[in-house]
This record gives C-alpha cells, structure tokens and sequence, in this order.
C-alpha cells in the first residue's frame, strides 16, 4: 500500500459568502484533516483552510491558500487529543476565520484569526492528508452550507452556526 496520500470530498455549489464546513474523523493517524471554506469554483485554488495536524494531539491551524500557495494566518492552537469520532470544522463570517473542535459532547472553539482576501461565495471541501501508511478511514460526514444565525448549534450545545442551505452525506 502507498505510504502517503490524500482523499477528500468538494461540493460544486457555492455557499455564503459565510458558511461554515465540518467533518467527522473516521480514525486517528499521523495526518493532515481539514475543511476548506469560500473556495473559488474559477479553478485557481483560493479561499481558507480550517484544520488539524498530528496524530492523537496535535496543532489546529488556520490558513489562506492562493493559487495553491498557503499562507498560515495566527498562531497554532497545542491544546487538543482527539479520538475517533471526534470532529473538526471551521467557519467564516465576514473576515472572521474560526475552527472548532467536537469531542462527542461540546463544541469547543480552536482559533479565531481574520483576514479580508476573500470575501465572496465559495464552495465547500475537506481533505485528509495522511503522512504514514494509510490504516482505515479518513473523513466521514462531511457536511456544511451558508450560515445565516451566528450562535449555539440546534441542541444547544456549542459555538456552531445554523445555515440555510445545509448540505452533507448521511
């Protein structure tokens, strides 16, 4: 089998300008798991990148990806073991970029940074990176739409945002 690759999963219809993307981690290995937001359909790979980076405990990261050359924005956030089944998302509201982090109970907010490149619509995407040899999974109900009420998600239980046109794979 190889000993790196890469798989993930995009939407062709744009969503916001803001919207927000999340995803289930289907297992944990030494890997890259991260949701795209505001990515430009007009193929030169733009918009912001809300994630994940180590094994069980690892960095959360926020970055803006032009035409394919990444620029971190913020620091990275050390404070996190997940598990399988946890899950990580990010939205952006206005200039704002945040990323969440899901432990089965609570949503619990990762990183807050801002950056104005990107303002308009975009479409949704979440890709796994893995740097050892793959094991199983990867992501797993990746799903996302345009936000339209900021605040606690639809049980109460954390900083989500509810979103008009909610997309996702059951």
């Amino acid at each position: 089998s190889a000993t790196t690759g890469d798989n993930g999963s995009n939407y062709n219809t744009s969503f916001g300008p803001d919207s927000e993307a999340f995803v289930t981690l289907a297992a944990i290995r030494d890997s890259y798991v991260f949701v795209m937001t505001r990515v430009s359909a007009a193929g030169s790979a733009d918009g912001y990148i809300h994630g994940f980076r180590g094994g069980s405990a690892g960095d959360f990261f926020v970055y803006r990806f032009d035409n394919q050359a990444y620029t971190q924005i913020g620091a990275d956030v050390n404070t996190t073991t997940l598990s399988a089944g946890d899950k990580i998302g990010g939205d952006i509201i206005g200039s704002a970029l945040k990323s969440y982090y899901y432990n089965g109970t609570s949503w619990t907010q990762k990183n807050s940074e801002t950056d104005t490149t990107y303002a308009g619509t975009g479409t949704l995407a979440y890709m796994v990176y893995v740097t050892a040899t793959p094991t199983a999974g990867g992501g797993d109900d990746f799903s996302g739409g345009t936000v339209v009420v900021a605040g606690a998600d639809a049980d109460g239980g954390g900083p989500r945002t509810f979103f008009a046109s909610p997309v996702g794979f059951p």
